[in-house]
């Protein structure tokens, strides 16, 4: 397959679609050419380039009309005849004498399609007759090997002033400002880069403007700056281990109808019951046909260039589905397409419609586009349904906040008069104490004295008996000299030690009494 803007640089092919911004097919060539290219520049701009083919779509819908495919019945298919071409085809290799959006089939001079190599399913170990999701566990394995491989790698993301939330699993919330309009997904394994360290984690949730990460380590309260590292292939492995749990019959899975949607085979059985027509008006004869059989049958593929109203005849389809009561799940590769169609859908009922009101209609995830942000983000996001329908519930929220308010502030006045009688028990119990440490001290005094009173006797006594005994002419005493002697020392050494004694304990009766008076004053005041 040709590249005719291979050699054209980022900034050559940013001119170029400023040039040619109008013209689809020249858009369709740029989109081919951005697509072999991974620079963020590059990125950038192939966002830019859908951006405008999805607006031109959205502006031209009445302009073209869009062709269906659905499972034919057996007496024959809708699109029973070859599109037939009036005149002489014309050579593309020729300037055309009247430029139109869509070459005629047949035309000559093209580039063969591209046709990728395929490998033999052999050599991926897959025996010829292996069944559906072992083709896409496999092929999603192979994938995702070569992506990582070729080096597409992780992506980067800057996360600015977060903040360390609860702990829930083993794990800690961290919530960061996220305004990107980046294609995270809820689940997703990440890693977190901050001053050199690495913490494995996941994604948690995905909110309007708030980022929520489950982190395996504590990275600290608040968080001036980090890196979102995530794998090119998260999202193909978590695809892959989705149809791992389908395999397992760990999910319940319409396999027929999912089966009939990727590949050709046995279509699913049309529904007894068709879902009514609601309202097709607005629609022209082709896009009436589309949303007509779209209600009847079980699958039904829609095909159309840019601007032929594809999105229109969704919106119908599910406008009509959601009127009979069913549940509809709109998904797509990008959020912009499902944003698009989502708009359109909006557009059809009205903020008046009951669905609207009451907030049935549900986008999950970011909102990229921003005409249903600007338009409708109250009636589909799940905060802005539930700050549209809980304002009564906001009002009282506002009171009882009012009134817990309150009660603080009476709670805390009455934990100060708590802490004052604490205060005062605490000081009732050191006066306590220290009387009790002064009246100890005064009774070990009182008993110190009194046994120094004694002791001072004791001494005259034995002082007399010397005296009568060195006086008396005749030396016959029951003690000697010396024994009286020897006692009288001891008795002088027992009242040194207890004025000694006594001396310190009036230092501590006076030290106790200072602090007993002191706990008196701290009690009172």
């Amino acid at each position: 397959m040709t590249r005719p803007h291979s050699r054209k640089s980022n900034a050559e092919l940013q001119q170029f679609f400023v040039t040619h911004q109008d013209n689809v097919m020249v858009l369709q060539e740029l989109l081919e050419e951005l697509a072999h290219r991974r620079t963020p520049t590059s990125r950038s701009l192939m966002t830019e380039v859908i951006a405008r083919i999805n607006e031109i779509e959205m502006r031209q819908h009445d302009r073209e009309s869009p062709s269906t495919q659905t499972p034919p019945p057996p007496n024959g298919g809708l699109f029973e005849s070859e599109i037939e071409v009036d005149g002489h085809v014309p050579d593309d290799r020729e300037r055309p004498s009247q430029l139109k959006l869509i070459r005629p089939p047949g035309t000559p001079g093209l580039p063969n399609a591209y046709v990728g190599r395929a490998k033999d399913p052999g050599s991926l170990g897959l025996p010829a007759d292996a069944d559906l999701p072992d083709r896409f566990i496999v092929a999603l394995r192979e994938l995702i090997r070569e992506i990582k491989q070729t080096g597409a790698g992780q992506k980067r993301y800057e996360l600015e002033k977060g903040g360390r939330g609860e702990t829930t699993g083993g794990k800690i919330l961290y919530h960061f400002p996220f305004t990107d309009g980046a294609e995270l997904f809820e689940e997703a394994e990440v890693e977190v880069q901050i001053e050199g360290r690495k913490v494995d984690g996941t994604i948690v949730s995905i909110g309007p403007g708030i980022l929520t990460l489950a982190l395996q380590k504590d990275i600290g309260k608040e968080v001036r700056l980090a890196v979102l590292l995530i794998d090119a292939t998260a999202l193909l492995e978590a695809l892959k281990e989705k149809i791992e749990i389908v395999k397992k019959g760990e999910m319940t899975l319409n396999r027929t109808l999912a089966d009939a949607v990727v590949q050709p085979g046995t279509l699913p059985k049309r529904p007894d019951l068709p879902i009514p027509a609601h309202d097709g008006s607005g629609l022209d004869d082709s896009q009436s046909k589309a949303y007509k059989n779209a209600l009847r049958e079980a699958v039904t593929f829609i095909w159309g260039p840019p601007g032929c109203g594809k999105t229109r005849t969704l919106a119908k389809i599910v406008h009509s589905a959601f009127e009979d009561d069913k549940k509809t799940l709109i998904c797509s590769n990008t959020n912009k397409a499902v944003d698009q169609l989502l708009f359109q859908l909006c557009e059809t009922l009205t903020r008046e419609h009951a669905a609207m009101k009451e907030g049935k209609v549900v986008r999950l995830g970011q909102v990229a586009d921003d005409k249903l942000k600007n338009e409708y983000s109250n009636y589909v996001t799940v905060d802005g349904i539930a700050e549209r329908r809980s304002a009564d519930l906001n009002e009282k929220k506002r009171q009882l906040e009012t009134e817990i308010v309150e009660i603080d502030v009476h709670t805390q006045s009455a934990k100060q008069c708590l802490a004052k009688f604490e205060s005062l028990d605490k000081a009732d119990r050191e006066v306590a104490k220290e009387q009790e440490n002064v009246n100890k001290i005064a009774r070990e005094g009182k008993a110190l004295k009194k046994g120094f009173s004694l002791a001072c006797a004791r001494r005259d006594e034995l002082a007399q008996e010397l005296q009568r005994r060195r006086s008396a002419v005749f030396k016959f005493f029951r003690r000697s000299e010396q024994a009286i002697e020897s006692d009288i020392q001891r008795n002088l050494t027992e009242c040194q030690q207890t004025e000694t004694r006594i001396r310190e304990l009036t230092e501590q009766y006076a030290t106790g009494r200072q602090r007993f008076e002191q706990a008196k004053r701290t009690r009172d005041d």
